[in-house]
């Protein structure tokens, strides 16, 4: 029997990659990765469900007005997240996955939904 779970994450999502710093050796997050990952486990705190194992995950992301993202960050941003708040054990365990944008919409929203495969 497989597993299911729906989850809503508010706020635009901004890309990891972008807001990751190299400086004399040293890796550091930017404060606004680090405020967008406490806001985003924060939000996840709560959810019951855990994934172990092979998962086929779909995202929707819903963007405020005409502002414009690029999918594969978000996605990238979002399963890591997933992985940390320890919704899913290991992101490489994510075996498909479906993703859509939409613009247009009031507020930045992130639907996932996470079936077991």
């Amino acid at each position: 029997m497989s597993k299911h779970a729906a989850l809503i994450i508010k706020g635009r999502v901004i890309s990891k990659k972008n807001n990751v710093r190299y400086s004399r050796g040293f890796t550091y997050k930017t404060k606004a990765w680090r405020a967008f990952e406490s806001s985003v486990l924060a939000q996840l705190e709560g959810t019951r469900a855990r994934f172990t194992g092979k998962v086929d995950i779909s995202y929707t992301f819903k963007m405020k007005g005409r502002l414009d993202s690029d999918i594969d960050n978000a996605i990238s941003a979002i399963s890591d997240l997933l992985e940390k708040a320890g919704i899913i054990d290991n992101d490489k365990n994510v075996v498909s996955l479906t993703a859509a944008k939409e613009g247009g919409h009031k507020e930045w929203i992130t639907e996932v939904e996470i079936t077991s495969v």
